[in-house]
């Protein structure tokens, strides 16, 4: 079923094998059928998060067959949890984009799975601001030659809420402000005479790696 006749079927309210692409899908990733797990009430909230859902794995099976993954994995429900719950509540291109990526680098039998299921956890806690800083910053820190980066230059991010962001990004344990901990400082100014210094502690990292995709 192609997105836009899931999305056309689930406007005109037909029911009817709408959940079997979502769940014939999520199969393939943890291994047996989910269906019990979709018994939220309302139909609004109910298509809107079967939509999303069809969306984020529709976007994953790409990503693992741009990666040349034969042989997923198989990944624990208690990992994928948090995608059922929380991700199927996001619209945001960009999120449901690192949602898909997490999922695929789950089954990628490259990486070590023993933190896969805080990863997942993670990602439920940001928001669509944080994680384009995360990104930015990351950028920063692997392809460019120069380690600084200006707040206004940076689309969907605001100079007065750079603080909030940087604190609960301190608090996720996904980068460091203390200087003398780590060797490499990425430097992000707000205005002028007024900077961060930020490293990545090694959760960030990997948390960033997971949620991209490097074909």
């Amino acid at each position: 079923m192609e997105q836009k006749d899931f999305i056309e079927a689930a406007a005109k309210g037909t029911t009817a094998g709408l959940l079997a692409p979502v769940t014939d899908m999520l199969k393939q990733f943890v291994g047996y059928p989910l269906t019990e797990l979709f018994g939220i009430a309302g139909d609004e909230i109910y298509f809107f998060r079967l939509k999303n859902q069809y969306k984020i794995l529709l976007k994953a099976e790409k990503f693992i067959s741009d990666m040349g993954i034969d042989e997923p994995a198989k990944v624990p429900l208690k990992t994928i949890m948090p995608l059922l719950k929380d991700g199927s509540m996001e619209e945001n291109e960009t999120l449901q984009d690192k949602w898909a990526a997490l999922l695929a680098n789950a089954v990628n039998p490259k990486y070590n799975h023993s933190y896969d299921s805080i990863f997942f956890d993670i990602l439920s806690k940001l928001t669509t601001a944080e994680a384009i800083l995360l990104d930015k910053l990351y950028e920063a820190y692997v392809y460019y030659d120069s380690m600084f980066i200006e707040v206004s230059n940076i689309q969907g991010i605001e100079d007065i809420e750079i603080e909030m962001i940087l604190h609960r990004l301190v608090k996720l344990d996904l980068i460091d402000t203390t200087k003398g901990k780590r060797d490499t400082f990425i430097t992000l100014q707000v205005v002028e005479d007024y900077e961060f210094a930020l490293s990545f502690t090694p959760v960030g990292l990997e948390f960033i790696k997971r949620c991209r995709v490097e074909i």
